[in-house]
C-alpha cells in the first residue's frame, strides 16, 4: 500500500507539506518559483547567475538572498543552500534546527 505522503526527491523522506499547494499557501509566487526551479534542477542545482537573470533581472544580489532565507524559514527542515555559486536543496543539519519550546 502506497502512502499519499509527498516524498523528498533525494532523501525520500516526508516532506513536511503534503501538497505543492500548501507550499503555494505559505510562499509568494516569486519564492514559490525561485524554491520549484531549484528543486527541479536536482542535486546539481541551479546557479545563482541564471537564477537572478530569471526572476531577479536588474535586482541586486541581496534580493536573491532575501529570497532563499524567506523560503527557508517555510520549508524547515529541507533548505536551499549555496555552494560554488549554486544553490542546491538539502536538509537542515540537525544542529541548525530551531529548538522548539514548550
Amino acid at each position: 500500500m502506497e502512502d499519499d505522503v509527498e516524498r523528498c526527491p533525494y532523501c525520500l523522506n516526508p516532506v513536511k507539506f503534503r501538497t505543492s499547494q500548501d507550499l503555494m499557501v505559505r510562499m509568494s509566487p516569486r519564492q514559490y518559483s525561485v524554491y520549484m526551479t531549484v528543486a527541479e534542477a536536482g542535486p546539481n542545482g541551479k546557479s545563482t547567475k541564471e537564477l537572478m537573470e530569471s526572476f531577479f533581472a536588474g535586482l541586486k544580489l541581496g534580493t536573491l538572498r532575501t529570497t532563499i532565507f524567506s523560503i527557508n524559514t517555510k520549508i524547515a527542515p529541507m533548505c536551499l543552500r549555496s555552494r560554488g555559486g549554486r544553490y542546491y536543496l538539502d536538509r537542515v543539519k540537525w544542529s541548525e534546527e530551531p529548538i522548539k519550546e514548550d
